[in-house]
């Protein structure tokens, strides 16, 4: 057993509203899970859930362990109860998340356990193996603080935010790999086009005006982009610096015949 947090449950009654409230709150990147009727938060320590119509729910913390079924009997053991998630219609997918049981101590305080999915082609014991990413990208601005006031409007509706700084460093991100790195230079580069994820046509649409309002230049109004594939809905903007910035909902898998065509 390992007995440190790996997973958090958040339950509440209209998980659309909770999910804007977190996401304003934390900064939290919190993205739907379809299969699961909730959403997927990812924080830069562990990663959680939430779901709706559970009023009066307090958060569960979930703590990680090797093996689920002898973690749970040996709660049984201490005189304390635990129930498998797998029966039940609000468990998270375990390819996604691992597995998961509801726990309560010989007091009858809940809590959960969780062991994390296997790595692909090796034993269940052994924890997931991460996916290959992007870990950062850097440009170099003329203007720190005009950058800073651009990105940090532009990126709030995609659950972007102001990670940390560092002696003329900013590092903007979602507590997950992956980060945009700007720093002030006397000779900055223009000309990079950088695109990121949003999580709906919506956000798309909040990041084009909000980006405009804080000093971004249009290059392209949020809409389809068919030439790409049929679900590819995107905005543009110029930073600061000239530099192409872009929010870009997919609604269908991108058609692999276009992969050899620029964006923008």
């Amino acid at each position: 057993m390992t007995g440190e947090p790996t997973f958090f449950e958040i339950g509440v009654v209209d998980a659309a509203r909770a999910r804007a409230f977190y996401g304003g709150l934390f900064g939290w990147r919190i993205e739907p899970v379809p299969s699961a009727g909730g959403y997927r938060i990812s924080t830069p320590t562990i990663s959680g859930g939430m779901h709706g119509g559970d009023e009066g729910a307090s958060p569960l913390v979930f703590f990680g362990v090797v093996d689920l079924e002898a973690a749970m009997v040996r709660v049984r053991e201490l005189g304390g109860h635990a129930e498998t998630l797998e029966s039940r219609a609000d468990v998270p997918q375990e390819g996604s998340f691992g597995r998961f049981a509801l726990c309560r101590d010989d007091q009858g305080s809940p809590f959960g356990l969780h062991q994390r999915p296997a790595a692909e082609g090796k034993g269940a014991r052994e924890p997931a193996a991460h996916k290959p990413t992007i870990d950062h990208i850097t440009l170099r601005v003329r203007d720190l603080p005009a950058s800073r006031r651009f990105y940090e409007a532009a990126l709030a509706p995609l659950s972007l935010g102001l990670e940390f700084e560092h002696e003329g460093l900013l590092a903007f991100g979602s507590g997950e790999s992956g980060r945009l790195i700007i720093y002030a230079s006397e000779r900055p580069v223009a000309g990079f086009h950088v695109a990121f994820s949003a999580p709906s046509r919506e956000a798309v649409d909040r990041f084009h005006a909000v980006a405009l309002e804080a000093g971004g230049r249009d290059n392209g109004a949020p809409g389809l982009r068919p030439e790409y594939h049929a679900g590819y809905y995107g905005a543009y903007v110029f930073d600061p610096d000239g530099n192409n910035v872009e929010a870009v909902h997919h609604t269908v898998p991108p058609d692999r015949t276009h992969d050899g065509q620029r964006t923008r």
